[in-house]
């Protein structure tokens, strides 16, 4: 056995130079080739690095043009009315049904709802329990004022006269029977 342990060792620094000179030549290869994905592994960091950074930009772009619309919205629906604008002397309806009173500065009365056209191009936007919205021909959007609320009113009617006659009390009418709801109705089924 140690015959052959000692034929194994002369056998192995006898092919040892020409054995080098061979694992020489792949050991670059190898080495050349992980620095090759160093670098792809590292360049690809930085280019991922760079799109987050973009995407960032973008959100922030993004962020900034939502803000500035609604600040332009902010003030165009915060702005007075014009100076020719009516007034709203009431407001009617329930839910999608509402309809408003608007009292024009010559003394005009309108009932409008969304979607009516007004003199001087105004157009109703909206109809709500708390006022009406209105958009000018500029496309501004302007909430018109209540009439309780600082705006000018209409001039008051005249007062009666204390010394009026009364009226009369209108004379009393007979009971009118209706006709039934639907055939073969009685006249208790209404």
């Amino acid at each position: 056995m140690r015959n052959s342990l000692s034929l194994l060792f002369l056998a192995a620094v006898a092919a040892g130079p020409s054995a080098a000179a061979a694992a020489a030549v792949p050991v670059p290869a190898a080495a050349s080739a992980s620095d090759t994905l160093t670098r792809i592994e590292s360049e690809t960091l930085v280019l991922k690095a760079r799109e987050r950074q973009l995407a960032v930009r973008a959100a922030i772009a993004q962020r900034q043009n939502e803000i500035a619309g609604r600040q332009d919205e902010a003030a165009r629906l915060g702005s007075p009315a014009p100076a020719a604008s009516p007034v709203v002397q009431s407001l009617e309806g329930i839910g999608q049904h509402q309809y408003a009173t608007l009292r024009f500065d010559s003394g005009a009365v309108v009932e409008v709802r969304a979607g009516d056209m007004l003199a001087g191009g105004l157009r109703v936007l909206s109809v709500e329990s708390n006022g009406v919205i209105v958009e000018t021909a500029r496309k501004k959007r302007v909430r018109l004022p209540l009439a309780g609320n600082g705006a000018v009113s209409a001039p008051a009617p005249a007062p009666v006269p204390a010394f009026a006659p009364a009226l009369a009390p209108a004379p009393a009418r007979a009971a009118v029977a209706l006709p039934p709801l639907f055939p073969g109705a009685t006249g208790s089924e209404r």
